[in-house]
């Protein structure tokens, strides 16, 4: 019993001021999906209870009647097999190729990111800054921690991984992480699963989150893993500076907690049979960011979204060199600056002007000239190569699209 009294998961402390009543209340604190620690009448017994019993003892009805007050072990990563490998990086051909390490099929998916509480007067304010570190964790361990803040542009195997519509990823409220991604980076998010709503599907007689599509992790954990996920107020933290050990603990046990709730709820779907796979159930618990239209403008485009530009030379100039030569962007950078008219090494290392400037140039053609043709998709892909021009033009690309669209 004194072993027993040691383990923090299992330890039974009778609050003062208690009455009798409340303390003969049966108490399971849960070690696991085959053990529990019970205390009845002040006497503590370690027993071992099989899946049906532990459901009925967490069941919503038991805790309702007071009953049964639980307590879980604290998630934890390492706690796993096959043992888990976390990298963490913040550069972006880094994290390209640990995205090609990446064990085939799904993958968790989570996103942190920096949010700053401002007051006027008697008026606090809520302030989403853009999305900091994107978590990916496989079914064999492996998990990625990548800090976006600082590179030049999104990575591209991280975007063509997010945006593949035969891999599902998987998380709670993803389609809003979906949203936001597009919003700060202009990644169309693919084959989102939300685990709330895969659990109606898979497992019908779950004890909570009953009719809700949208279930937090932390109670997803706590039915499916037996486990405690802590948050604490790592989760608002500064997700833009490196990182240090307490937000990669949390960052990694996110989007590990994920991947074994869903790996749980495939076996939930074949014990249940289950099939999770017709269209009816994909269509319940899989969404995507939709895209703000695929579009080939030929002729008057629409694009009267904002004050009419100036045509410059360059801008028509760097137009050309994207839509009818379909020039790299590191030539792009060199030819349009003063290297590229002699004066100087043609070398784009020793210079030339930079990936935003030549952006701009373009998208002011686009903006000055409404005859100009060209492709949407193409305008989306020349704003993700550098990460300040996406938030410079977003608005104007969006309205572009949408105003195509109604047309």
């Amino acid at each position: 019993m004194g072993d027993l009294l040691n383990n923090p998961f299992q330890t039974l402390n009778r609050p003062a001021g208690r009455s009798r009543k409340e303390n003969d209340k049966e108490k399971l604190h849960g070690v696991d999906s085959e053990q529990a620690v019970v205390a009845k009448d002040g006497v503590e017994e370690l027993i071992s209870i099989s899946t049906v019993e532990r459901e009925i003892l967490l069941s919503p009805e038991a805790e309702a009647e007071g009953d049964v007050v639980v307590e879980y072990p604290t998630y934890s990563y390492r706690d796993y097999a096959p043992a888990a490998t976390v990298v963490y990086t913040r550069h972006e051909e880094e994290a390209d190729d640990l995205i090609g390490s990446l064990k085939p099929g799904p993958v968790a998916f989570d996103m942190e990111w920096r949010v700053i509480f401002t007051r006027a007067g008697a008026r606090a304010a809520m302030n989403e800054r853009r999305t900091a570190v994107v978590q990916i964790a496989d079914t064999s361990g492996l998990v990625l921690v990548v800090q976006i803040t600082g590179m030049a542009r999104f990575p591209k195997k991280l975007q063509e991984l997010i945006e593949d519509s035969k891999v599902p990823k998987v998380g709670v409220n993803i389609l809003n992480d979906g949203h936001k991604l597009f919003k700060d980076y202009g990644i169309l998010s693919r084959n989102l699963v939300e685990l709330g709503a895969l659990a109606q599907v898979a497992d019908p007689e779950m004890s909570f989150g009953r009719k809700r599509k949208v279930v937090s992790l932390a109670k997803l954990v706590e039915g499916y893993c037996g486990k405690t996920l802590e948050k604490g107020d790592v989760r608002t933290g500064n997700w833009e500076k490196e990182l240090d050990e307490i937000q990669l603990e949390y960052a990694a046990n996110d989007v590990h907690s994920s991947i074994q709730v869903y790996n749980t709820l495939l076996k939930k779907a074949k014990e249940n049979e289950k099939d999770i796979e017709t269209q009816k159930a994909l269509d319940f618990y899989t969404q995507g960011v939709q895209e703000p239209g695929k579009v080939v403008f030929s002729g008057v485009n629409m694009l009267q979204v904002q004050e009419a530009t100036e045509m410059r030379s360059q801008y028509m100039r760097a137009y050309r060199m994207w839509h009818q030569q379909h020039m790299s962007m590191e030539k792009m950078c060199v030819e349009l600056s003063l290297k590229g008219k002699g004066y100087g090494p043609m070398n784009a290392k020793e210079g030339g002007l930079k990936v935003g400037t030549v952006i701009s140039y373009i998208i002011s053609a686009l903006q000055a000239d409404p005859v100009l043709p060209y492709e949407t998709e193409k305008v989306r892909e020349l704003l993700l190569m550098d990460l300040g021009s996406w938030m410079r033009h977003r608005e104007w690309f969006v309205k572009a699209c949408r105003n195509a669209n109604v047309e």
